[in-house]
């Protein structure tokens, strides 16, 4: 959804990006699970993993099919993609072993931040340079919107993980940060989110910039909230669903529209 919103925004239509994302996503997150060995032993996700490693080899399997099949009409201009296995390499790495990978989990605020920008590059940012390399239809203020919002939200996965964070010797922000420091890291960067929101339609304010401002602004109540809680659906629907609200929003206005 995210992805296919920038190309909305951009003017482009290319279904083959939307499943690419999509594959090369589950591929990214069952490797990440599979390789993931230092959770803390008494998690259930860790427990779930251990039990399961064929069924991640299998869902792996699968989505890297899917991800070869759709990435083979881009392969004539492979870097935006090879920069975002990268990215995504980078992220997974501190789970590996050996010393330059346990090295990579000291790196201040890298988690925070890499996911940030690894979540924005992929969905706001490849798409279009995928489908026209010499694009300047690169959207400056969308992307803002996209990056900050990615950002706080990270910001609360983080502070839950804190636990997590520390015995594995990661120093995302909230290892870092009191509670204090880390509110006012949020509520700067939700507030970057809805001035981006506001400054890409502007002067004019529309039902497009009614859509970019709704995730940010909703997720200026739940700072709170979230601060005990860390339930499934607390993170994996409602603020997992905050990042393609916009973009769902979007899609049944234009179906509407389109129908009407």
């Amino acid at each position: 959804m995210m992805t296919w919103e920038a190309l909305h925004m951009a003017g482009l239509k290319n279904p083959h990006i939307i499943f690419f994302v999509f594959f090369s996503t589950l591929l990214t997150y069952h490797v990440h699970s599979l390789i993931n060995e230092v959770y803390p032993a008494s998690t259930t996700r860790h427990q779930w993993n251990l039990r399961n490693r064929h069924i991640l080899i299998i869902f792996i399997i699968t989505a890297l099919t899917g991800t070869v099949f759709f990435f083979v009409p881009f392969i004539q201009h492979p870097i935006p993609f090879l920069l975002a296995g990268l990215l995504t390499f980078l992220y997974s790495a501190p789970n590996l072993k050996g010393k330059p990978f346990v090295f990579l989990r000291s790196i201040a605020v890298g988690k925070t931040l890499y996911l940030a920008c690894m979540w924005t590059y992929v969905t706001a940012i490849l798409p279009i340079i995928a489908i026209d390399p010499a694009s300047h239809k690169i959207l400056d203020a969308f992307t803002g919107n996209r990056f900050f919002l990615v950002y706080a939200i990270c910001i609360l996965f983080d502070r839950r993980d804190q636990q997590e964070d520390r015995e594995k010797g990661i120093r995302a922000l909230p290892t870092l940060l009191n509670e204090r420091s880390i509110g006012m890291l949020y509520f700067t960067s939700l507030i970057l989110s809805i001035f981006f929101a506001i400054m890409y339609s502007w002067p004019a304010f529309n039902t497009t910039t009614i859509f970019l401002l709704l995730p940010p602004v909703i997720c200026l109540f739940l700072f709170h909230p979230t601060r005990y809680r860390k339930g499934d659906l607390l993170y994996y629907i409602l603020l997992d669903g905050l990042m393609m609200l916009s973009a769902l929003l979007q899609a049944i206005y234009l179906y509407f529209h389109l129908h009407s």
